[in-house]
């Protein structure tokens, strides 16, 4: 299979970064052929051991283009195309011309020690999708050459470019935003297993329930591919669902049954993981304890 990819210079370059062929980046490429979006597939071949990687391939690509022209980056392996380049473009200047625009998701993606700080100090707070995603981003290819640089292109094996970016946000809100409303991206992180009750098909378009919009593009972070499977072969971008592994299914199921206890107790997704990490770390601890005093009885009759 060769690269789909347009060489002509455009006003618009859409790209992903993709170093191996799979089932994945066929429906990316099926999507992106049905509505005539010219994507740019680059890095295939390239040894790939962290997200840091990604960054570095993303500011070689964009270097070889016009820094005044505006480009769109999405994820190959988790993101299906909605709509043509036109619409795209359009709505990137009607809602955030001349800005750098990330996907917005429900959940809050960091998981250290220090999250904690960020979500009390999150510049977006009354929206249902307000944390930046890393996965799709929009704008001048000017900002993004220098966001990219700012980060540093020296460590490929960077395991995560999402923290990081969150982190920058948090600090400068104003040098970035994030599609809360999914003008352009569509990004159900945090609602995976829920997309039967986000989504519907009208007139062959998926239809965001919970934003009341016709995204451009759908983004399925988390590796919960069940979900955007369905979607695609509902709308012919796929002809079957693969052979998932037990450990893929077993995911989406416990991915989906937290997402609908988030819903039904009208919880943040951050807030849902303490309380059930905590829950489990002093469940642990209390049995360490009764185990010890356990063993410690049985010393003191001997």
């Amino acid at each position: 299979m060769n690269n789909y990819i347009n060489n002509q210079v455009k006003k618009l370059h859409i790209f992903t970064i993709a170093t191996k062929e799979n089932h994945h980046l066929d429906r990316l490429i099926r999507s992106a052929k049905a509505h005539n979006v010219n994507l740019n597939i680059f890095g295939m071949g390239e040894t790939y051991k962290g997200h840091g990687k990604k960054r570095i391939l993303m500011h070689r690509y964009l270097s070889q283009c016009d820094p005044n022209d505006v480009f769109m980056y999405v994820d190959a392996y988790d993101v299906i195309f909605l709509a043509g380049e036109d619409e795209m473009y359009q709505k990137y200047k009607q809602y955030y011309n001349n800005q750098l625009v990330f996907g917005a998701e429900q959940n809050l993606g960091m998981y250290r020690i220090d999250d904690i700080y960020y979500f009390l100090k999150y510049p977006i707070k009354n929206k249902q999708f307000k944390y930046l995603n890393a996965g799709t981003v929009m704008g001048p290819i000017k900002k993004g050459l220098e966001l990219f640089e700012f980060f540093g292109l020296d460590n490929e094996e960077e395991k995560c470019d999402q923290i990081p970016l969150i982190q920058y946000f948090t600090k400068f809100p104003n040098r970035l935003t994030v599609d809360t409303e999914h003008h352009i991206f569509g990004v159900n992180g945090g609602r995976a297993g829920l997309e039967a009750s986000d989504y519907q098909i009208k007139d062959h378009r998926l239809y965001s329930k919970k934003t009341n919009s016709l995204p451009t593009l759908l983004h399925v972070p988390g590796k919960f591919f069940v979900g955007l499977d369905q979607i695609a072969i509902q709308l012919g971008y796929m002809d079957k669902a693969p052979e998932y592994t037990k450990e893929e299914k077993l995911a989406y199921k416990a991915a989906k049954r937290d997402h609908e206890y988030c819903e039904k107790l009208g919880i943040e997704n951050y807030v849902f993981r303490l309380i059930k990490n905590w829950t489990i770390n002093i469940g642990i601890l209390l049995i360490v304890i009764l185990i010890f005093q356990w063993l410690s009885s049985f010393k003191y009759k001997i």
